[in-house]
């Protein structure tokens, strides 16, 4: 509900009421116990820390997660070499000991590099039945729920910010094009990108809020800023 106030003689209170639609993702490191020595260096190494408890913290964290939010797809954006490489796997294989979990890796940069991010369908593509099963939260103006979302994804990289970004934009423009055609704001064919004013504002809101996760997690603005714009 949004709640307008007025200083007109006539109306000094205006209450309007709203369709409501909205849909969560979730964006957090690699639930293993590692670290990143930071350093002068471009990339700084990392180092997964062994630890007997490693598989029980993977545990508890997901059943965390499925306890809040029902349904979790896990998508994994790091590279599958070098340092990354090697943390991605190890993070897989504890994702095997959760038969009731769903993890999926994407090499973000090996599909995406060179600004290719169109290639962001190839992931849509693995994710789409859980993507649309999970569906989104819908009340509208009298307070009924009509729709509610079962589930979540679960996005990374290592920092969680730049290619987390990316993809979590990608897949709420998919979520938003189903909500405004759910409520008759578009036909079955149309897509928020077809209207430049209002795809404007979808796109500056995620720029923003990249940034601002950006600036509480590392002090700079998204690096990728502009590929949501």
């Amino acid at each position: 509900m949004t709640m307008i106030i007025t200083s007109s003689p006539q109306l000094p209170n205006l209450v309007r009421l709203c369709t409501v639609l909205s849909i969560s993702q979730v964006r957090g490191s690699i639930p293993l116990l590692w670290e990143q020595i930071v350093d002068l260096s471009y990339k700084p190494r990392l180092r997964i820390i062994n630890h007997e408890q490693t598989s029980e913290v993977v545990e508890r964290h997901f059943h965390d997660l499925s306890q809040r939010y029902g349904e979790v797809v896990a998508v994994d954006l790091t590279d599958k070499h070098g340092d990354e490489g090697e943390l991605s796997k190890a993070y897989a294989d504890e994702m095997q000991k959760l038969p009731n979990m769903r993890y999926i890796s994407f090499d973000f940069h090996q599909n995406c590099g060179g600004s290719n991010f169109d290639n962001l369908q190839i992931l849509y593509d693995q994710v789409s039945d859980e993507f649309d099963n999970q569906g989104y939260f819908l009340v509208d103006a009298e307070g009924e729920m009509l729709e509610e979302q079962k589930g979540i994804i679960r996005s990374n990289c290592i920092d969680c910010l730049d290619r987390t970004n990316v993809t979590q934009n990608y897949f709420a423009q998919k979520s938003l094009n189903a909500q405004l055609q759910r409520i008759g704001v578009l036909s079955s064919t149309e897509c928020i990108a077809m209207f430049g004013e209002d795809y404007e504002i979808f796109k500056t809101l995620w720029v923003e809020q990249g940034d601002e996760i950006s600036l509480e997690y590392s002090g700079t603005h998204a690096l990728k800023r502009d590929l949501v714009k």
